[in-house]
């Protein structure tokens, strides 16, 4: 019954393409991921119960094993897990220095790619799909009708293949927009890792993809100097557990809030395939998992999530944020977001990391994180309209720098890996006003009265230089109430070599700007200017 309802509604969406086929300039047609025609069940080799039986008794055991050398590391390392030892540590000058980065949010959500309507100034979150699908009304409704209500989360990992997945060139278009660090995902709160872990089933490896990703976009980051942060969630959705009767069950968050322990069941147990059941999650699991990241891949960052309900102690982070400190200690530098623990975020960590709020900090490194449109992942029904011209990218992002923080890009591929056309195509626009603006960018500070109108003002670390980024072409001449001049000084258009003339009064610094520049042919960029200043006063 399922599969001829399928086989109508893709029918029914030929038509509709065949019917729009003459006006596609004026309509923006699109066909929502829906059931496959031939729809089977996921299963994987094992089930919950097989995997206790040969794999519990021994994870357990060597969970032991990890959580002491995290110990033994923090007891002779400098840090400490205490918040009087952590505050101390400090976002680096490489991510002070870097302005922008990319998360690459990417994964079994890519397949559906796709979250309700949550109002004008609220973000939508593809990737929360796999928990939505069975607590959210409105979700759970689009779910039935193209997927079906039998269709479980785990029955979406055969259709996320990866197969155009290409790190090298991924990366090389994130340095073309001119990002300086990635932020990758490594475990979402669906729980399948990246790599082959030894503490789960369910991985890259052993479904989906079939194949590790993050050695290889890793090693592709490392080729061209980013660093490279590493997103892991502390709470899952769904995970495979012991219950006390020492039966499998499986434990279940609905998005932060802990729901309890469930029986498994034929759908429950397309939740948690792979999961390899243990009696303390933190501890036998989520903990050791996390070291064996740290461990094996060395990133630059810790992106942690997924912490909202649970305090730092249980969830053990300040361990694992501490034994990734003293693990770089005298090597690198590295940083660790603010979300850390229930009542983190902006008070603990090297850096705060909003989304959709642009949190104001003129006094602490801070990062937005945003896609291009409101979607924080791939979501197949973004279009031209939803993203935005290229100038809406970059204005915003030059308003996140002058007031002390970085801009993370969120432009997920699709489930094949590739980045849709017109994601790319802002990717590039940012890119090629950065190789023009870099200056007033990279490695700046932010620099007090912040903004002037539709000015934002930035300055060389040494306070030598300011700069004025306008967000709109200001004419024949630019008027800058905050900043004054040296004498003699300078005055540029980053871009252009020519000097302008201008003259500072008590109404403030008066830049002239030329009669060629008045052609927007002529100018060296679109969307911002930037005007580079000698400051009088540090």
């Amino acid at each position: 019954m399922n599969s001829i309802k399928s086989i109508i509604e893709i029918l029914l969406c030929f038509l509709l393409l065949c019917c729009c086929s003459k006006n596609l300039t004026a309509q923006n047609v699109t066909v929502p991921p829906m059931r496959p025609v031939k729809f089977k069940p996921f299963e994987y080799k094992y089930t919950t119960e097989q995997l206790m039986q040969k794999f519990s008794v021994a994870q357990m055991k060597k969970a032991e094993s990890a959580i002491k050398q995290i110990d033994k590391v923090n007891l002779k390392g400098k840090w400490k897990p205490t918040w009087e030892s952590l505050d101390k540590h400090h976002a680096p000058e490489w991510f002070l220095d870097a302005k922008l980065g990319i998360m690459l949010n990417w994964g079994i959500h890519s397949v559906p790619a796709w979250d309700k309507e949550r109002g004008k100034k609220t973000a939508t979150y593809p990737d929360a799909y796999g928990c939505e699908m069975y607590r959210d009304s409105v979700v759970m409704q689009h779910h039935a009708k193209y997927w079906g209500a039998d269709f479980q989360w785990d029955d979406f990992i055969p259709m996320w293949k990866a197969e155009q997945f290409n790190p090298d060139a991924m990366l090389s278009l994130f340095q073309e927009a001119g990002a300086k660090y990635l932020i990758t995902m490594s475990k979402h709160h669906d729980g399948l890792a990246w790599w082959d872990s030894q503490w789960t089933k369910r991985n890259t490896v052993q479904m989906g993809p079939m194949k590790d990703l993050l050695t290889p976009i890793i090693a592709a980051a490392k080729k061209r100097d980013f660093k490279v942060f590493m997103y892991f969630c502390y709470e899952e959705w769904a995970t495979a557990m012991i219950g006390d009767d020492g039966k499998p069950c499986y434990r279940r968050w609905d998005w932060g809030r802990y729901k309890g322990v469930f029986p498994i069941t034929a759908e429950t147990q397309r939740r948690v395939s792979g999961n390899i059941p243990v009696k303390n999650y933190y501890e036998q699991y989520m903990e050791p998992l996390v070291k064996e990241m740290v461990d094996r891949f060395d990133p630059d960052g810790l992106w942690g999530d997924g912490e909202w309900e649970t305090p730092a102690e249980i969830i053990h982070s300040r361990d694992l944020i501490a034994y990734f400190y003293n693990k770089a200690e005298g090597r690198k530098e590295v940083a660790v977001n603010d979300r850390i623990g229930k009542g983190t975020r902006d008070l603990h960590g090297d850096y705060f990391a909003s989304e959709y709020n642009s949190t104001q900090s003129y006094t602490h490194p801070w990062e937005e994180n945003q896609g291009i449109s409101k979607s924080f992942a791939y979501n197949f029904e973004d279009d031209e309209m939803s993203l935005g011209p290229p100038s809406k990218l970059i204005h915003k992002f030059i308003d996140i720098v002058s007031r002390n923080g970085n801009l993370v890009i969120i432009g997920g591929p699709n489930a094949s890996g590739v980045y849709p056309e017109s994601v790319i195509n802002r990717f590039k626009a940012l890119g090629a006003w950065l190789k023009v603006n870099g200056e007033a960018i990279y490695a700046t500070r932010s620099l007090p009265p912040y903004q002037e109108g539709n000015v934002c003002y930035t300055r060389s670390k040494n306070s030598k230089f300011a700069y004025a980024i306008c967000r709109e072409w200001p004419g024949r001449s630019l008027t800058l109430k905050g900043l004054k001049a040296e004498p003699n000084t300078t005055i540029n258009i980053l871009g252009v070599e020519k000097s302008l003339k201008w003259s500072q009064d008590e109404q403030g610094l008066t830049i002239d700007i030329p009669e060629s520049l008045q052609d927007e042919k002529s100018r060296p960029c679109e969307h911002a200017w930037s005007f580079k200043i000698h400051m009088a006063t540090k």
